[in-house]
């Protein structure tokens, strides 16, 4: 082991054990990472901005087509929501510990899956647990499209996990930043896809699954030197000029979907969140190109899922 490899041996060890050492920012961060909460988060935020801002739009209808389309529309109920909150921290979770089984711990590994490995006895049979009360959950209150919709997503996913884990090969020439980020993208659309697929909808799928797959690059360009070492792979070990490009493409995807808001295509508050949250994206990926240290630029992409959240401004200050 190389002195520096030590180093940030030890300072992934501090972080994972104890992140409120930090202060309370840092643990505000650090902890939901750990724990893998705070993708969950992200997906519900979306979730409920998009039934809204779709929903939102029958208020243009006549109220002869309102009262028909919403009989068709159904609520986001709490059993949906909370279907998606767990699946996605079941998907996040049993990736970190299936990452754990062929990562050497004694070289530089992240913080969350330093947690993971630490913790994996615990996790696991909690893991076990929150699968079977989820399937309750989806059998029980869940209705059959939706119940039909998921399985198709939980088919990709699988695929997804044993491309990833089960084949060195494979897994080298895929690039899985951007498969989960159109995957999850079709998860949290799933609700206001079912009661209403539109054009608009998929226009509107396709801009959140390139703002959440650079959302994943961001996290991957701060774990290059991380991924490097334990011979992973990523889109932007692939394409090593990719990190470089990172502002651009977010400040892009924030004109584009500026734009197609004018052009009333996608809803506005969509249009305002994608914005913002690309924008906090490139300047996050600014400083991540920045840091000198390892550690650095890993704190630095914690904050890229918090980003995401800018769909809770809409929640609050809606009247």
């Amino acid at each position: 082991m190389t002195a520096s490899s030590g180093h940030q041996d030890a300072s992934c060890s501090r972080i994972a054990a104890l992140p409120v050492t930090s202060g309370l920012l840092d643990s505000v961060v650090a902890i939901p990472n750990l724990l893998s909460l705070d993708a969950p988060l992200v997906a519900i935020s979306w979730q409920w901005l998009l039934w809204t801002a779709f929903h939102n739009s029958f208020t243009s209808l006549q109220p002869s087509q309102q009262t028909l389309a919403n009989s068709h529309f159904a609520p986001l109920d709490a059993p949906t929501t909370i279907a998606l909150f767990a699946s996605v921290w079941l998907i996040y979770m049993a990736d970190r510990l299936l990452d754990c089984r062929r990562l050497n711990f004694d070289l530089a590994v992240s913080p969350r899956h330093r947690f993971a490995h630490r913790w994996s006895a615990v996790l696991w049979p909690l893991w076990s647990l929150i699968f079977i009360a989820v399937g309750c959950n989806l059998l029980l209150h869940l209705r059959l499209p939706t119940i039909l919709a998921g399985g198709v997503l939980a088919l990709v996913v699988l695929t997804y996990n044993w491309t990833i884990h089960g084949s060195r090969t494979v897994r080298r020439r895929v690039p899985k930043e951007i498969i989960v980020g159109c995957v999850f993208a079709c998860g949290t659309s799933l609700p206001t896809s079912i009661n209403q697929l539109s054009p608009r909808l998929v226009v509107s799928t396709c801009l959140l699954a390139a703002l959440f797959s650079l959302n994943c690059m961001c996290v991957a360009m701060a774990q290059r030197p991380s991924d490097a070492t334990q011979g992973c792979t990523s889109t932007v070990l692939m394409f090593p000029g990719l990190a470089h490009c990172l502002p651009l493409f977010a400040t892009s995807l924030a004109l584009l979907a500026t734009s197609l808001f004018l052009l009333a295509i996608v809803p506005q508050q969509l249009a305002v969140c994608i914005g913002l949250s690309a924008m906090a994206l490139a300047i996050l990926a600014i400083q991540i190109r920045r840091d000198t240290g390892w550690m650095n630029a890993m704190r630095s992409s914690q904050l890229a899922d918090f980003a995401l959240l800018t769909p809770l401004i809409v929640l609050f200050a809606s009247p």
